[in-house]
């Protein structure tokens, strides 16, 4: 599930998108480096690389956190590897990639590869989750996103109303069926 909070267009999920560790941002670091160092195969390895894109973000490196971010799409990880949650059903590990990636772009202005890893999400890279709440709740705030990134790459503020009431209005009619 996600959850709107702030701007229309950021992104905030229920269960915990931040770093899941308090403390010790050094050692975290380090046993994730060598997770990364570890066989693609292992289960923590995409777990791993997508923590240290979420640290390189957090201290603004967003050049880097891209990098990482890359490195679990291009593994093909398993996104239906159970959460850690009951909130967080399956770790979606791709789609979580693609919509920080575009967060990335966007904190470096580059709204139109921004507006680029967010239709990857939604298209190439969707939510998976066998709650109907939750994958509901996602799509709504991805396609959001993607109204608000058309509007500042096209310049065309009517089209993002529109898609975004196109999109909650389909929201809703959905809810009350």
């Amino acid at each position: 599930m996600i959850i709107l909070v702030g701007k229309p267009y950021q992104l905030t999920p229920c269960w915990k998108l931040e770093i899941p560790f308090a403390g010790d941002l050094g050692n975290a670091e380090k046993n994730w480096i060598e997770v990364r160092s570890s066989a693609r195969t292992s289960p923590a390895w995409p777990k791993a690389v997508y923590n240290l894109g979420l640290l390189e973000m957090k201290q603004a490196n967003y050049p880097k956190a891209i990098a990482y971010f890359n490195e679990v799409l291009q593994s093909d990880p398993n996104d239906k590897e159970p959460g850690g949650s009951i909130m967080q059903v399956y770790r979606n590990y791709s789609n979580r990639s693609a919509i920080q990636i575009s967060m990335c772009y966007e904190k470096l202005a580059d709204y139109r590869e921004a507006l680029h890893y967010a239709r990857l999400a939604k298209n190439r890279y969707p939510y998976v989750s066998w709650c109907g709440t939750c994958l509901q709740s996602a799509n709504f705030a991805l396609n959001k996103r993607i109204a608000y990134l058309s509007m500042c790459v096209y310049r065309m503020p009517f089209l993002a109303v529109a898609g975004i009431a196109v999109t909650f209005f389909g929201w809703k009619r959905l809810r009350t069926a």
